[in-house]
């Protein structure tokens, strides 16, 4: 049975780790190989930095974090991984409803990477837009998306 809890920084090396091993095996088809190394090379005082101004959440299920997702103030998601063994049985459409519900108010965000693009498509979510953006001087192809839920203002 799964269930989702607020993150705590106590639990930062296993929730990078998540990340690192999902963009190197599910993000893989997506992006070439030099893509993937430079992308799992996450800057992890950088990371903590974040992570410390945006609301957190972590599915478990058998005390194993299986995924995470984290939201900002201003609607922003920006991570939403689900392990490799766990996905297509709902834990990315839990947390993500869970993160909506922090900000069920505000238009949300996401830069979906090509890989999450038809997750987000499949929850409402529309392109605005094609990006090409640089980490270390490698081109990225993602995509600005937004949902409006009860969003007015």
């Amino acid at each position: 049975m799964m269930k989702i809890i607020n993150y705590e920084e106590r639990y930062q090396k296993e929730v990078l780790q998540l990340i690192k091993e999902i963009i190197q095996t599910i993000n893989r088809k997506d992006y070439t190989l030099e893509q993937v190394r430079i992308w799992s090379m996450i800057d992890e005082e950088r990371w903590i930095k974040s992570a410390r101004k945006k609301v957190g959440k972590i599915a478990v299920i058998n005390q194993q974090i299986v995924g995470y997702g984290d939201i900002a103030i201003n609607g922003y998601i920006d991570y939403l991984y689900v392990h490799k063994d766990y996905q297509g049985i709902g834990i990315a459409k839990d947390l993500l409803m869970a993160l909506e519900n922090i900000h069920p108010d505000k238009k949300l965000t996401v830069a979906a990477s090509i890989t999450a693009r038809p997750f987000f498509e499949s929850q409402g979510y529309q392109v605005i837009k094609q990006n090409q953006v640089f980490i270390k001087e490698v081109p990225f192809v993602n995509f600005s998306m937004e949902k409006l839920t009860n969003y007015t203002t």
